[in-house]
This record gives structure tokens, sequence and C-alpha cells, in this order.
């Protein structure tokens, strides 16, 4: 591999390396029974009930957080993958 592209994969395995963590974080909010399932009455028809799921936990804020730095580092390989590219030619 090219030594100006190292900065630009160490940034993708970051990102790979993040994902199991903001994983688990999901995995460890869902546990936590998030949604509670009631059954109302259809608004368009008095015969019909629906189920619905109403949110009682929010999701984690720092999964929005994972999420985001996760997106980030990977914008941030392609930005340093482009500019060596550019540099090169």
């Amino acid at each position: 591999m090219r030594a100006d592209l190292t900065d630009a994969l160490a940034a993708v395995h970051w990102a790979d390396a993040h994902i199991p963590v903001m994983n688990e974080r999901f995995i460890a909010w869902k546990r936590r029974g998030p949604y509670g399932i009631v059954v109302d009455p259809d608004p368009q028809d008095a015969k019909r009930e629906l189920l619905v799921a109403h949110l009682n936990i929010p999701l984690d804020p720092l999964i929005h957080g994972d999420i985001g730095a996760i997106i980030n580092s990977m914008r941030t390989a392609l930005d340093i993958l482009m500019s060596s590219l550019l540099a090169g030619h």
C-alpha cells in the first residue's frame, strides 16, 4: 500500500472497530424495552383496532454520537484518499 494512503485506511479501520461498540449500545437500549404496545381504536373504522407501539425510552444519545462519528470517519477517509490522489497527479 502507498504510504500516503495509510491515514485513509486508519480512518476506515477506526470506523470498522467502532461499529461493534455502537451495536452493543443499541442492543442494550433494546433490552430495556423501549416500546409500549397498546391497542387503539381505528379512527377511520370503528369496527377495527390498531396495534400501536409507543416509544417510552428515547434512543440513547450516545448512539447518535456513535453513528455520526462512524460516518464522519468514513467521510474523512474519502477526503484523505481524494486529496492523496489529487496530489499524486
